[in-house]
């Protein structure tokens, strides 16, 4: 009978092999507040801003952990919104993470979270910029706008941070220039004025709600005495502004209360801003009397202002 012979291999490995590899924990998120530039009240369109976030973590090599972004306090539909208390309105916005992908919440938490992806943020002191866009309406109340957003490492015992991003409003006022210059047309030298049929021009002031103003118009180029004076070369026709058939020239302040806080200049007082155009209108006559020999064009500039 043929013999058999059984061999036993033996295989001896490294005695000195790795240790098991730690797995990757974060020991803390911090983020820096996301604060917009001021702007003033009327300027819409989009308006951006970041923020700095930075997460501590441990590990190794292509270790990676997830940095969640929640919806917010004034989350509603798919949006985060800004809000102020003050004004009640609210200000849509965004955020983005470094490659401009919509940065959001864990998905498992909800689709209210789900505005986007989470962000994968790598071992060691990481830091990233989260990047914002506020889309303001024209015209938006002003006030301070702000919200609330939880950050956090769901995969490392849920780390969080509060995020606040805030948008301020400046109060403020605007004025719009006549449609068109005033113009009484033309005239033969020596007639009458009084034959001149007035002219209308409106003025247009936009401020904030519940802004209190003051507008006014300066005396032009050729004031002389109490009177507003068109000029050519040394010539000059006589006329007056009315707002509203109230005299704008140094008369007239009683009504309005007051007095004139800058030399020249009839301010009209008591004027609230409601955050939409408020229309004023200005008439322009001629003072009775004939239209100089000189021909040519009888001109002057006068200048509006808006103070709050």
């Amino acid at each position: 009978m043929p013999i058999r012979n059984l061999y036993l291999l033996v295989l001896l490995g490294s005695c000195c092999g790795n240790a098991a590899q730690a797995a990757l924990t974060c020991t803390s998120i911090t983020v820096a507040p996301a604060t917009f530039a001021p702007i003033s009240f009327g300027t819409g369109g989009m308006q951006t801003q970041n923020a700095e976030l930075i997460e501590t973590c441990n590990g190794n090599a292509g270790d990676t952990d997830l940095v969640v972004i929640g919806p917010g306090s004034h989350f509603s539909g798919t949006s985060r919104q800004l809000f102020s208390a003050v004004t009640g309105q609210y200000i849509s916005y965004t955020v983005r993470q470094p490659d401009t992908s919509l940065w959001g919440g864990d998905p498992a938490t909800g689709a209210a979270n789900a505005l986007g992806g989470p962000y994968t943020i790598s071992r060691g002191l990481s830091t990233q910029l989260a990047y914002f866009s506020a889309a303001v309406p024209a015209n938006t109340p002003s006030g301070i706008y702000t919200d609330s957003i939880i950050v956090n490492s769901p995969n490392n015992a849920k780390k969080t941070a509060t995020l606040i991003v805030t948008l301020t409003l400046m109060d403020s006022c605007s004025i719009s220039s006549p449609p068109t210059a005033i113009n009484f047309g033309n005239a033969p030298a020596g007639a009458s004025t009084s034959a001149i049929p007035s002219q209308s021009a409106q003025i247009g002031i936009t401020c904030s709600s519940g802004l209190a103003y003051v507008w006014g118009a300066d005396q032009g180029l050729y004031w002389s005495g109490s009177q507003r004076r068109l000029g050519n070369g040394g010539n000059f026709i006589a006329y007056e502004l009315k707002e509203n058939g109230t005299p704008l020239g140094d008369t007239g302040m009683a009504a309005y209360g007051g007095s004139n806080t800058t030399p020249g200049l009839d301010y009209r007082f008591g004027l609230i801003g409601n955050g939409s155009q408020q229309i004023y209108n200005i008439t322009a006559t001629l003072v009775p009397g004939v239209i100089p020999s000189a021909v040519g064009t009888y001109s002057d500039t006068v200048v509006y202002t808006v103070g709050w």
